[in-house]
């Protein structure tokens, strides 16, 4: 499934892990679609969007890619920026790049949209990007 192949693709990337603040990948605070119970200082939560299926087994949407810093960081703002360029760099038009014994074949994997903001009940920076994804099901 892509969702798990990006997760290990994130997972994988040692200067991404550095960014997030550890060094083991089973420790890394990047998970699928929901808030964890105790909130690290950052993390990353992936959520798959289905779009629109074709006929002989092919499919596109969206992936997002929501990142989460906390303001009492250092430079909350700046971190969140360099995690979202690490991010860009690992996925941005790398599809192809991106098959594995979880997701056959990705054709496109493109950065459609990031935006960041900050929410004052939980006191996080966040950034959101979408990527538009087309590959087999």
């Amino acid at each position: 499934m892509l969702t798990e192949t990006l997760i290990a693709n994130l997972k994988a990337d040692t200067a991404l892990l550095t960014l997030l603040g550890v060094t083991d990948p089973a420790t890394a605070p990047i998970q699928v679609t929901y808030v964890p119970i105790t909130m690290p200082d950052k993390y990353l939560i992936l959520n798959l969007t289905y779009g629109e299926s074709f006929h002989l087994g092919y499919e596109a949407g969206v992936v997002t890619i929501d990142i989460y810093v906390k303001d009492s960081i250092s430079q909350p703002i700046y971190v969140l920026k360099g995690i979202a360029e690490r991010i860009f760099q690992i996925f941005d038009m790398k599809g192809s790049q991106l098959q594995d014994s979880l997701t056959t074949t990705v054709y496109r994997l493109r950065k459609v949209a990031f935006t960041d903001m900050y929410d004052n009940t939980t006191h996080y920076y966040i950034g959101s990007i979408d990527f538009e994804y087309y590959a087999t099901r």
